[in-house]
């Protein structure tokens, strides 16, 4: 049970993370205009943490599949 709250949080970040990250070309933020390696960082990180989240959701899975 506690697996399962678990995948859902994640599935849950999955989606909130790739919606942020919007395809690899999020909307750049006001300070970001000016300044394109702001714009830069902000992408590699948002594309990190879509990474981490899809790592998680696979893992979850994986035990969640053993346990049963």
């Amino acid at each position: 049970k506690v697996l399962s709250a678990e995948l859902a949080a994640e599935e849950r970040l999955l989606a909130e993370s790739r919606h942020a990250y919007a395809d690899g070309a999020p909307v750049p933020l006001p300070e970001e205009r000016a300044d394109a390696e702001k714009y830069r960082t902000r992408l590699a990180r948002l594309r990190q943490t879509v990474t981490v989240h899809e790592k998680n959701v696979e893992a979850l899975k994986k035990e969640l599949s053993a346990v049963k």
